[in-house]
């Protein structure tokens, strides 16, 4: 049980894929979500996938410090700042005076969940740089404090993923 291959649960329900993938140790799962957050090209199920290991991994300190946030649309550029980008989009916008805020999105009209990074400005209104409807989500989260996310960055060899699968809920870095 050491090493996940997607594709072996291509045919299985969401609900066999999640149970197996709490049984996993979780150094596998962060292991495996930094395998396959650095794979630029994902299907929609690997996607899936992905976004089920980092919402059980994150889930400790979500279930601990996540608020609520009423969120607007950010202006950005959508040939930079792409659907599906969510995490290094929100962290290139910390160069720009912006906080960093990660947990995940409900959507509205059908409860569908998935991780999420989005950021905050200085007079603390929340703001979503990637997804282009987000009044129709609602947001989860917490915000991360910069130095965490650059230092889980770079011990994650720069990979600019999802932060809180690699922190406990006071923000040290969950080595392994």
């Amino acid at each position: 049980m050491g090493k996940i291959n997607p594709d072996a649960f291509k045919t299985k329900s969401l609900g066999t894929i999640n149970e197996y993938l709490k049984s996993l140790n979780s150094s596998v799962r962060r292991k495996s979500i930094l395998k396959m957050s650095g794979n630029r090209k994902k299907d929609v199920f690997e996607r899936q996938f992905l976004t089920e290991l980092v919402l059980i991994e994150s889930e400790f300190v979500l279930k601990k410090k996540s608020k609520k946030y009423i969120v607007s649309r950010g202006k950005s550029d959508r040939r930079k700042f792409r659907e599906g980008n969510c995490y290094p989009n929100s962290v290139k916008m910390i160069s720009k005076g912006y906080d960093y805020v990660e947990g995940y999105v409900s959507r509205k009209s059908d409860g569908i969940i998935f991780g999420h990074a989005w950021n905050v400005n200085s007079n603390g209104d929340h703001i979503d740089f990637t997804l282009k409807d987000p009044e129709n989500y609602d947001y989860f989260g917490v915000i991360i404090p910069e130095k965490v996310v650059w230092d889980v960055g770079v011990k994650n060899g720069h990979v600019w993923y999802s932060v809180l699968p690699f922190v406990d809920d006071e923000f040290n870095y969950k080595g392994d």
